[in-house]
This record gives structure tokens, sequence and C-alpha cells, in this order.
């Protein structure tokens, strides 16, 4: 499953890939993969990547 988004304004494109999704307990975790493309004025390119691991608690 990925999502895909650009802004032509900015030049920047942005895709996520979601790499795990696991439960135990009241706890449900994703992780995901965020990886941003970004062009400056003097046309390099700018590359971030990180892994992003989203806790949520359901309260179970």
């Amino acid at each position: 499953m990925i999502k895909q988004s650009s802004t032509e304004r900015y030049g920047q494109i942005q895709q996520i890939d979601i790499i795990k999704f696991y439960q135990f307990g009241g706890w449900i975790c994703i992780e995901i993969r965020e990886i941003q493309r970004r062009k400056n004025g003097t046309g390099s390119l700018h590359i971030m990547a990180g892994n992003v691991i989203i806790h949520i608690f359901t309260g179970v």
C-alpha cells in the first residue's frame, strides 16, 4: 500500500510506504518509511528518508 502525493508548486514529491502493521494488547503499531524529495532553487535534489513507528493506544 503506497500513498503518493506531489506538489507542482514546490517541486516536492513525498512517498509513504507502510512496512509493518501489528497489534498487541491495546496497542496498534504502524511502521512507515517516509521518503521526501525536494528540489531547491539551484536545481539540486535533497532527499530525506526515515523510518517512523506510530503507536496508537485503543484503550482496550
